[in-house]
């Protein structure tokens, strides 16, 4: 029997299972927010994204050009500096942990593919053929994401989030202070007091400071393609390095001529003990190597060469006619011998520095047992006039760079672009990885209800029809045997 199925029919299965299909869609919905967000990884993490834009880096280079290392962003000491800022005390063990805890991912944007492979289209007489041709092997990010599991290092996730937003500060700080202005030359600098050493000391103390800063400053002088001049003090690195000349040039110089003038020191006792152990030790020495160069001598003077002896090209009928053949003896060579000679030279090379050290020291002494004259209060004076330039020098060598560095060099060289939450429920995190699967599940459930309400109407037609035929067989039968009777 032909049976026909209308919308006529369906509807009101549909309608009849409908509060069921709701409860169950439901259901649905909520075990999969529930299984998500078991395997969510932001309920126990929080996330802040960082990206970098100096020069180099797309190279994988530091701004001085070594390697970038991104996990230098949870280094200990950025770890200890967060702790700081926010006021948690942490132990050795639990910045170790915290360490274990931030996980550092990177991935190339969608934008880099073309960058990396390059795709060519051939169109042939039949077919379109494209080829690929890899342009680069490799690719370096800029843009790094920090998941902080805040529940394995035992904070709660409003604490998470916190921490890893000072940690991110810190880092920031970190990172300039290390790639931007110098500053552990200033520090050592400004360490420095001339009261602590004797005069002559303090001024090759203090020249040598100042030789170290004006390198500093000619470097980034040869790096600043921009003639930078800060606006705070006015001056270049050129500027700065000439300053720097022009102090060593005359002011330490003319406090070394009073020196070596007058002979002027704290204490002239100590400065004759001092130069008479000098002498001592440089006799010493001379001795020493005046031993080794009478050594290497007799060694030189009894090497034997090994020798060749070499016959001249001599036909033999000359020979035969009585023709002597001319001999060439030649000396091989030999690096044992020419390692003595070497070690002679060099020997010889430090009898005489040391002699030259030795009459230095010498003359130091009688200058110091006979000169006198002088003012201690003038070297002072000297001295405290080096000091005060050094320092006003120092101080607008520090403006100048960091200005150099936070507007040239390393102008914004990191932006958080995603900075932690403050704690709330990840309700946005929770809804994007379930949104797939909760779709898939209620389009199941949906078409379930569907199914179901065909069955519910092809089900009591079936039966009505069965019990039709089933009526009108029994009728059949009746009648035959009502003929018979």
């Amino acid at each position: 029997m032909k049976l026909e199925l209308s919308l006529k029919q369906l509807i009101p299965q549909i309608r009849k299972r409908f509060r069921t299909w709701l409860i169950v869609a439901i259901i649905a919905g909520v075990l999969v927010l529930i299984a998500h967000y078991v395997m969510l990884p932001e309920r126990s993490n929080v996330v802040g994204v960082i990206n970098f834009s100096f020069a180099g880096i797309e190279s994988g280079h530091s701004p001085i050009g070594n390697r970038f290392d991104p996990d230098e962003m949870k280094h200990p000491d950025v770890i200890r500096a967060a702790a700081e800022l926010t006021g948690t005390s942490l132990s050795e063990e639990s910045i170790a942990q915290i360490g274990k805890s931030i996980y550092i991912s990177s991935g190339a944007p969608v934008s880099a593919l073309s960058d990396v492979v390059d795709y060519e289209t051939t169109i042939g007489s039949e077919k379109v053929e494209m080829t690929t041709e890899i342009r680069k092997t490799s690719y370096f990010p800029t843009k790094f994401t920090l998941r902080f599991d805040y529940a394995a290092a035992g904070f709660g996730r409003s604490q998470g989030a916190a921490f890893l937003q000072a940690m991110m500060d810190c880092y920031q700080t970190r990172f300039m202070s290390e790639y931007g202005y110098n500053a552990s030359i200033e520090r050592s600098m400004r360490a420095f007091d001339y009261q602590d050493y004797d005069y002559d000391n303090a001024v090759a103390v203090l020249d040598s400071d100042l030789r170290l800063l004006g390198n500093y400053l000619s470097s980034l002088n040869a790096m600043d393609s921009t003639r930078f001049v800060s606006t705070q003090t006015g001056y270049s690195f050129a500027d700065l390095a000439d300053a720097v000349q022009t102090i060593r040039g005359e002011n330490l110089a003319r406090i070394r001529s009073y020196l070596n003038t007058y002979c002027i020191t704290r204490s002239r006792e100590e400065k004759l003990n001092f130069y008479n152990f000098k002498i001592e030790g440089a006799k010493r020495d001379i001795a020493v190597r005046e031993k080794q160069l009478e050594t290497i001598n007799g060694l030189i003077e009894n090497y034997e060469k090994t020798t060749a002896v070499i016959a001249g090209n001599t036909s033999t009928r000359a020979v035969e006619a009585g023709e002597v053949p001319v001999i060439y003896e030649v000396t091989q060579h030999s690096a044992t011998y020419d390692g003595l000679v070497s070690k002679r030279i060099n020997c010889e090379a430090g009898i005489s520095s040391l002699n030259e050290q030795l009459d230095r020291y010498q003359e130091l002494v009688r200058r110091y047992r006979g000169t006198a004259g002088g003012s201690a209060e003038q070297v002072e004076a000297m001295l405290q006039e080096a000091e005060e330039k050094t320092n006003r020098l120092l101080d607008a060598a520090s403006l100048t760079a960091k200005e150099y560095y936070e507007t040239v060099r390393l102008r914004q060289p990191m932006q958080v672009l995603t900075a932690p939450g403050d704690g709330g429920f990840p309700l946005g995190a929770l809804i994007r990885s379930s949104l797939l699967d909760g779709i898939a599940v209620e389009a199941l459930v949906f078409g379930i209800w569907i199914v179901w309400s065909l069955v519910g109407v092809y089900w009591p037609e079936k039966a009505t029809s069965k019990k039709a035929a089933d009526k009108k067989d029994n009728k059949k039968k009746e009648g035959g045997q009502d003929g018979r009777d």
